[in-house]
This record gives structure tokens, sequence and C-alpha cells, in this order.
């Protein structure tokens, strides 16, 4: 773990562990659910959903973070709809920016991805790479970086001949996509009643309660957050 991170370096309200090297990934076909500017105007988070590989690369990041510090840990990627917060800078210099494999500037890559309607005619490639462990009194958490955007312009779509087929299985796919979701809650809301459960049923403070407590404040910031 000593090799994956830098020394700690002390900020006014955190700590930051950096990567000794910088630690990049390439996410292919992202999704995006959402951009918003932050306040002080020194970038953007883009809210992407992230499925499978992906997801692995994120999670096995968080691990190795997780077994390096004792407080309460975020996990990068939300549980409930498998979203992860990117940073993109506001600043050309900063990130690599194509279109069609071409140089383009960050208000026409904006441009595309915040309107839904130009953002289905492209496919997205974004390169990101880990900032690093913040440490805060409260939480610790781990924070990703926009290194490049690349947007390929697709082809139209070729329409169904038989569009009522089309339509059933695009329901069939929603109708899995929905019972899944609707298992993980389950599944959720059944680990945070046993939880509650058993840590107001212990009489005493010891080593087991303790990790249950922390069990139970992940999920419970993983449900509201």
């Amino acid at each position: 773990m000593d090799k994956y991170f830098k020394t700690a370096v002390q900020k006014k309200s955190y700590s930051l562990y950096t990567p000794v090297k910088k630690n990049y990934y390439n996410i292919g076909d992202a999704h995006i659910k959402k951009i918003a500017m932050l306040q002080n105007k020194s970038g953007y988070i883009l809210t992407v959903t992230v499925l499978n590989d992906d997801l692995r690369f994120f999670e096995s990041t968080d691990e190795l973070s997780r077994q390096f510090i004792s407080g309460s840990f975020k996990d990068s990627v939300c549980k409930q709809n498998n979203i992860v917060n990117l940073f993109l800078a506001n600043d050309e210099t900063a990130v690599k920016l194509q279109i069609n494999n071409k140089s383009a500037a960050l208000s026409d890559v904006l441009h595309i991805l915040g309107d839904p309607t130009y953002r289905k005619q492209y496919s997205l490639t974004l390169q990101v790479h880990h900032i690093g462990l913040y440490i805060y009194p409260q939480q610790c958490l781990n924070k990703w970086s926009i290194h490049s955007v690349n947007l390929y312009e697709t082809e139209e779509p070729d329409v169904p001949e038989d569009t009522s087929e089309f339509w059933k299985d695009l329901v069939d796919e929603c109708d899995i996509k929905l019972t899944n979701h609707i298992i993980q809650l389950q599944n959720t809301q059944t680990d945070l009643h046993r939880l509650y459960q058993e840590i107001i049923k212990e009489k005493k403070s010891n080593k087991e309660w303790e990790c249950k407590i922390q069990e139970f404040k992940k999920l419970v910031q993983n449900i509201i957050f």
C-alpha cells in the first residue's frame, strides 16, 4: 500500500494521499447522467453510469484505499444506481478534447454532452485518472479526474421492419433492469433492518459491535447520498 500512495499532504481541512503513478483507465461507451458546474467555476462534475469492468475498476481502487485508512469510507460508485462523479477541468490545457479524432474546444464538447438530443448521436470514451485519497474529519473518499474526452459521431441506426417486436424487446429489457433494481433495493432494506436489530440488541460495546456500526453507517451513507 505504501508503494501506491505518496506521503500525505496536509491541507486546511483534509489530508490528501496521491498515487505514486497516475492510475489511468478508459471508460468506453460512457453514459452521462448529469453535468454540473462547480461553484468556483474551476470545472464541472460529470455524473457517469459505470457497469461491469468499469465498476470493478473503481471498486478495486476503493478497496486499496479502504485498507489504508481506519475512518468511515465513501465508495466512489453509488451502489443504488451505479454512478460515479468525475471532475472535468475548465482548462483546455489540462484535458485532451476530441470530436471525431480532431481537437475540439471545451465549449463544443460541453454543448454535445449537455444536450441529450446531440448526445445520442455520439459515442463517448472517457479516460480518467485517480486524483487521490481525500481524508476529511468525518469521512474518506477517492476523487477522480477526466484526462481526455473522445466523441465519435455514430451512424443513424436502422429501424427494424417489425416495429412491434422492436418495442417489445425494449420493454422486456426495461423490465429486467427494473426487476434487478427492485431486488437490490429490497436487499438493501433487509440489510438495513438486520443491522439495526443486531446493533440495538448488543448490550455492550466490543469489536464486533463496532464493525456493525461501521457497516451500518456505510449502508446509510450509500442510501442517503
